[in-house]
């Protein structure tokens, strides 16, 4: 496996080992940076003598073995080796000072002892790491002023994971003074990264806006099966079940309407010159016939069935304010004795129905991340979703 060696510290102690993938067909050798940014650079030399144990593995064109016959991968892998010093690290990172410090973890006791140590990383991005490491240790020439989304994420994961927004936080506003352009305004794939970057750097209004993005534009169990992101679990079970109680109120409306013109009650009260008992009924079974089928077609009847996997809240709003509701007073007024009668159409079933589809997507509005990153103060128990208004369709 070829090694790149890159000094951060020319007198480090600590030599941390990262594991990254090599495009072959990838000829411009991008680093995830925008092309705005500054060159990301870092030293690359041999270790220090006290560094000459360690053991590293290079392209050797010289060998004479000859290598199995394997088939070509479009990727290959590389060691880097990055040489920092270890109190820069402690300061900036309690687990690394956790782990460097005490006698807890072996790489702790080897620096202590024999003055220099090697942690393997090898779940940790090198291009965003390399970007923290050069912050931590004051070449803030090499630190680009430009990030895409992809580095963007994979600083939040770092940062989350040793505990090192501090360090990070001045330099989040530059970099976002750019990305916040690109933030959803609707439901796509780069939604759970912004969840990500937004929780991790406390970014309110845009955490606000793509837990409501989510919410309303989710299929399923949103982030259930993205466990790699430090996103607590319970902001994952509040989008989802935000999702869900939005859904059954929204078809509980359709419901609560059949139900309604189903039961004995006449509602129909218009002044028929004859027959009006008959027509008032016959007004009756025309709105709720034509519910039926336009829910049927809508695909509101019968109703979808809980968690209403593959639907989406906003889906089912939609398809509610598209229901063709008729009622048979909707004739021309001629056929009606009294003159003054204003006849309101679908005798206002319809825009009953839309008025509380507008009520239940004001209500689903995003996660308060401040509520979130407090517990105790926080929505755990969905008490912003209990009581969402159901409003009367008389």
């Amino acid at each position: 496996m070829a090694v790149e060696l890159l000094s951060f510290d020319p007198d480090g102690d600590l030599l941390l080992v990262l594991v990254d993938s090599i495009d072959n067909d990838d000829s411009t050798g991008s680093d995830g940076l925008d092309g705005g940014a500054i060159e990301q650079t870092a030293t690359q030399l041999s270790l220090p003598d006290m560094f000459a144990s360690t053991t590293l593995s290079r392209f050797d064109g010289d060998s004479t073995e000859s290598p199995p016959l394997e088939l070509e991968s479009p990727k290959s892998q590389k060691e880097i080796h990055m040489l920092v010093s270890s109190k820069h690290l402690m300061l900036a990172s309690p687990v690394f000072k956790a782990m460097l410090q005490h006698n807890n973890f072996k790489e702790g006791d080897t620096l202590r002892t024999s003055g220099k140590a090697k942690v393997e990383l090898p779940d940790d991005d090198p291009a965003a790491l390399r970007i923290l490491l050069d912050i931590i240790h004051g070449r803030v020439r090499q630190v680009p002023r430009q990030v895409n989304l992809k580095i963007m994420t994979e600083l939040s994961v770092i940062v989350d994971k040793y505990q090192m927004l501090e360090v990070v936080e001045l330099y989040v506003e530059l970099w976002m003074s750019t990305l916040k352009s690109s933030v959803p305004t609707f439901f796509t794939a780069d939604l759970l990264a912004w969840l990500n970057i937004s929780w991790v750097f406390g970014l309110a209004d845009i955490f606000k806006q793509i837990s409501r993005i989510a919410m309303r534009g989710s299929t399923d169990l949103f982030g259930a099966r993205e466990s790699h992101l430090p996103i607590p679990q319970p902001v994952f079970a509040a989008i989802s079940d935000a999702r869900r109680k939005g859904i059954q109120d929204a078809i509980a409306v359709v419901e609560h309407t059949i139900m309604k013109y189903q039961g004995p009650m006449q509602h129909c009260r218009t002044f028929w010159p004859v027959n009006r008992v008959k027509k008032n009924t016959a007004c009756d079974g025309l709105i709720l016939g034509s519910l039926l089928k336009s829910a049927s077609v809508n695909g509101l009847w019968p109703p979808p069935s809980h968690p209403y996997i593959g639907h989406t809240f906003s889906g089912i709003i939609t398809k509610a304010r598209l229901l063709e509701i008729t009622a048979l007073c909707e004739e021309p007024l001629s056929q009606v004795s009294s003159g003054y009668v204003n006849i309101v159409s679908s005798h206002g079933v319809k825009q009953s129905i839309c008025a509380q589809m507008d009520a239940l997507e004001v209500n689903i509005n995003g996660l308060d991340l401040k509520a979130f990153k407090e517990p105790r103060k926080g929505p755990f128990k969905d008490t912003f979703v209990e009581d969402w208004p159901i409003l009367p369709t008389d």
